[in-house]
Order: C-alpha cells, then sequence, then structure tokens
C-alpha cells in the first residue's frame, strides 16, 4: 500500500515539474563575459618570460580586462529558440527517466527494507530454535544419565535378590534340617 502511495505521488510531481517547465517559457540566452580562448596562438602574457610578469604595464591589465568583457553576438533567434527547446525537450526526458529511477529506487528500498526485517525475523526464529534444541540436547542427556544410574541400580538390585535368593535357600535347608 505505501509503495503504490508512494508511486502516484512520484507521478503527480513527475505531470507537475512537465507541465511547469513548460508553462516557464525558455530561459534567457546565456552572456559570455570572458573571451574566447584559441588553442592554437598563445597569449601574448603567455609568450613573456615569467619574470617580465610581473611588471607588466597597467595598459596590459585594461586590454585584458576589456578582452573579459566581450560579448560574443547572439546568433539568429530561431536557432536559440529552436536549440533552447529542445533542450528543454531534453531536460523534461531526463526528469522523467530520474522520476521513473527514484520510483524505482523507492521500490528496491522497500524490497531491502523488507528483507531486512524478514531476516530480522529469521534470526529471532532461528535464536529461539537453537534454544529448544540447546534444551533438549540437556534433557536427552540428563534421561541418558538418568537411565545409566538406573540401570547401575537394577543390576545391583538383582544381585542383591540372587543372594538374597541363596540365603533364602540356605536359611530354608537349615530350617529343613532343623525338623
Amino acid at each position: 500500500a505505501l509503495t503504490g502511495l508512494r508511486h502516484m505521488l512520484a507521478e503527480a510531481n513527475l505531470a507537475l515539474s512537465q507541465r511547469s517547465a513548460l508553462e516557464d517559457g525558455p530561459p534567457p540566452p546565456p552572456i559570455h563575459t570572458s573571451p574566447p580562448v584559441s588553442r592554437t596562438t598563445p597569449s601574448a602574457n603567455m609568450m613573456t618570460p615569467p619574470n617580465r610578469r610581473r611588471f607588466s604595464s597597467a595598459s596590459s591589465r585594461q586590454q585584458q580586462q576589456q578582452q573579459a568583457k566581450v560579448i560574443e553576438p547572439p546568433s539568429s533567434t530561431k536557432e536559440q529558440d529552436d536549440a533552447v527547446a529542445e533542450l528543454e525537450k531534453q531536460l523534461l526526458l531526463e526528469r522523467a527517466n530520474n522520476q521513473k529511477m527514484m520510483i524505482s529506487l523507492l521500490e528496491m528500498q522497500n524490497d531491502v527494507n523488507r528483507s531486512s526485517a524478514k531476516i530480522v525475523e529469521l534470526k529471532q526464529e532461528s535464536a529461539g530454535l537453537r534454544a529448544q534444541l540447546t534444551s533438549r540436547d540437556r534433557m536427552h542427556a540428563d534421561d541418558a544419565r538418568m537411565r545409566l544410574q538406573l540401570g547401575k541400580r537394577l543390576q545391583q538390585l538383582v544381585f542383591d535378590n540372587s543372594a538374597l535368593r541363596r540365603e533364602n535357600e540356605e536359611i530354608n535347608k537349615q530350617l529343613a534340617r532343623f525338623r
């Protein structure tokens, strides 16, 4: 029941996030403030030896700041809109996939929790069965000890009985002689 409720909540959140993403509209295009980096030609600062870089003039610093402020002109608006729409579709798809993964993770976590509870239950049952087994083993050992003691006592009584019978026969013979 809890898993079904979580599944429904996750689906509702997914639907809301998809609707809100569609209603918000495209985000504004990014503004690049850093200069484009060319991989083929090193910058002028890199070509100067390290000891001369320390003493660079203020004008070179100003040039670097101006280069950093260069904003690239945006390409056509339709291309940007298409790119943004494509990104939004990918984002919605990724959100949906993320939600599905979260749902499956929740279900797996529920399975793990149920399995953990079952393991604890089985461990308790196992401990109870071990206690019963120990009790039975102790009872069997006590029974075996008692049988051994009773066997010895019975043997002693048999010997005493045979001795008493012999003694009784002798007494009967002596009594028969006296008569």
